[in-house]
């Protein structure tokens, strides 16, 4: 994977002990997902950080759905 590239993904947390508020709500969210960056330190180093697709969080947006996440590390996607 490269930076920007996309994947078509189910989130799917491997741990959810470390979910922040309203996260858990979002297991099983189907969407594209955009690599962003690499994370340098915790339990995900070495994983992409990677965000809704910028097309599809504005159409949520739209229709009134805020994501309660930035980003999530790509071991917490299942690709569809």
């Amino acid at each position: 994977m490269n930076l920007f590239d996309t994947v078509r993904a189910r989130f799917s947390p491997k741990r959810i002990d470390d979910l922040i508020d309203g996260v858990i709500d979002w297991i099983g969210f189907e969407a594209t997902w955009q690599a962003l960056w690499i994370i340098e330190e915790g339990p995900y180093k070495g994983q992409w950080a990677m965000g809704v697709e910028p097309k599809e969080a504005t159409r949520l947006l739209e229709e009134g759905l805020i994501l309660p996440f930035a980003w999530v590390p790509e071991c917490d996607l299942e690709r569809l």
